[in-house]
């Protein structure tokens, strides 16, 4: 049997317990005669000042709590299923809310070039509508401009084999005004098929905007639920050592047989029950915001990524991968192992000359927008005691495996990981 360190020092403190209590036995009497003797009962030099009655008691109660401490580990069993489970839906779900998200942002950008191009049109609609309007008063009023009148009057003044022909200069000036009426139209409709563009595209805005929020606040709850599962692990773990502990410490310094091998059935229980603790807070190193073009985002825009001095990420997802891997430090005892964080568009080009269909087309990755890691340590490798544990905590730190990047994924990388949000 392998004991703890709380329940040695329990134990320690019990067997130092017991002596306090005997020599007290002994030095019952301030001031004792020759003739006095204080007689120590037999059945308690053996038991740490305990009667053989306690003595059973307490293993009796130990069996109890041992019992129900197996009882309890099923119950444990069956909330980390559910933790696995909801781990598995909140990655899912966060992956949907990502690609909403960006799909809202893409169409707001289509919207928004629509809108502008239909404002163009709309100019140069309104420019031909002012030409046609300024000849057509000036027909009407004048007969038309000087300029085709005068036309008219050189062809009268000239011989008929040196005179144009009035009728087809006639018909010239008439087709070139019916052009410009065809273009007012042709301005028209392209002016109007833009700004129905414009709204199709805010529609897609606004519903893809919509599904990310029903997205984000399913991802909330599938968290939630693995928060409380981990909750009712850790109340079990708590009961069972505020009790256990010191029970499994007080019958080991009895020096009783049966006691001892209570105390060592009830540690065994316990240590099969240990569940670690994790640190959920989030602390970004900056409230610098704002929204820049892929792989430009300024320096001070960024924070670092603890355990790796040369990566960064945005404040959000830096503070966030930050308490990820610090929960994963208490558990296996390193940090989240860093290759890549932001990569700026520079590096991309330089990453996808060198990976070529492995990389992302320069301007399109994750890494671009800080919110992607390229982790190591044993993540590159799906089996991995590593990789597994991100599988089933990263979700509650907002950062989740792309499908794609899962294995039989179209391009699999296990090492690959984005933040939501």
């Amino acid at each position: 049997m392998r004991l703890t360190g709380p329940v040695l020092l329990v134990a320690s403190l019990t067997l130092g317990l017991g002596c306090s209590a005997a020599q007290a036995a002994e030095s019952g009497s301030s001031s004792p005669t020759p003739s006095t003797t204080v007689t120590i009962p037999p059945d308690t030099t053996d038991s740490g000042g305990l009667s053989p009655e306690e003595v059973q008691r307490q293993v009796a109660r130990a069996e109890i709590l041992r019992q129900q401490i197996l009882a309890t580990s099923d119950d444990m069993a069956a909330a980390m299923t559910k933790v696995e489970e909801a781990a598995k839906k909140a990655n899912a779900a966060l992956q949907a809310y990502s690609e909403a998200s960006t799909e809202g942002r893409d169409a707001r950008e289509k919207a928004k070039t629509q809108a502008d191009i239909a404002d163009a049109l709309q100019e140069r609609l309104d420019q031909a509508r002012s030409e046609l309007r300024e000849w057509a008063v000036s027909a009407y009023t004048q007969g038309g401009p000087l300029a085709e009148q005068l036309g008219y009057l050189d062809a009268l003044s000239k011989e008929a084999s040196e005179a144009s022909n009035p009728l087809q200069d006639l018909n010239y000036l008439t087709d070139n005004r019916i052009r410009s009426v065809d273009d007012i139209r042709q301005v028209a409709v392209a002016q109007k098929l833009a700004s129905m563009n414009a709204e199709a595209e805010l529609g897609k805005a606004e519903a893809a905007e919509a599904k990310a929020k029903k997205a984000k606040l399913k991802a909330q709850g599938f968290v939630q639920q693995q928060q409380s599962a981990l909750d009712e692990l850790r109340t079990a773990h708590a009961e069972h050592v505020t009790e256990a502990g010191p029970l499994a410490g007080l019958l080991l310094g009895t020096g009783d047989a049966d006691a001892i091998a209570a105390s060592e059935r009830l540690t065994d229980a316990l240590a099969a029950s240990n569940v670690s603790i994790k640190d959920l807070r989030l602390t970004p190193c900056t409230d610098a915001s704002g929204v820049f073009p892929n792989g430009q985002i300024p320096p001070s825009n960024l924070c670092p990524m603890v355990g790796s001095s040369d990566e960064f990420l945005v404040p959000d997802a830096a503070a966030a991968f930050n308490a990820m891997s610090k929960a994963y430090a208490k558990d296996s005892g390193q940090l989240l192992c860093v290759t890549d964080g932001y990569r700026s568009y520079a590096e991309q080009v330089a990453v996808k000359a060198a990976r070529g269909p492995w990389a992302a087309t320069p301007g399109t990755s994750e890494h671009g927008l800080g919110r992607a890691v390229d982790l190591c340590g044993g993540v590159q490798d799906y089996s991995a005691p590593a990789h597994l544990w991100l599988v089933q905590n990263a979700a509650l730190f907002g950062w989740f495996h792309p499908d794609w990047a899962a294995q039989g994924g179209r391009l699999p990388e296990p090492w690959h990981w984005e933040y939501a949000g």
